[in-house]
């Protein structure tokens, strides 16, 4: 490559916003790296995780319903059931009385 060749592209590069020096592989690397999209805007990565008020919301009907077994909402239940059989817990107001 002439020496005006090698200008040439230089110049070429730098109207067109590309890259002007030799690419090794750090700076290919680099280069890459800001040419892809921002992990922020990246759909794999914004949706990685499942979406879980609709998975909870769906094991509490499935668990209405006699299809799934949630030990810790039946043990709170039972606990609940055990206080209450004891006179224990919020009383409720009672609204049929005037005072």
């Amino acid at each position: 490559m002439s020496r005006y060749a090698r200008r040439m592209a230089h110049l070429s590069a730098r109207i067109f916003g590309e890259y002007t020096r030799e690419k090794t592989y750090t700076a290919t690397r680099i280069i890459n790296e800001f040419k892809s999209m921002p992990k922020y805007k990246d759909p794999e990565i914004i949706n990685y995780y499942p979406k879980h008020p609709e998975a909870s919301l769906l094991l509490v009907r499935l668990r209405e319903h006699g299809l799934f077994r949630d030990y810790h909402a039946d043990f709170k239940e039972e606990f609940a059931a055990q206080r209450a059989a004891r006179g224990k817990g919020r009383k409720k107001p009672d609204l049929t009385t005037k005072e």
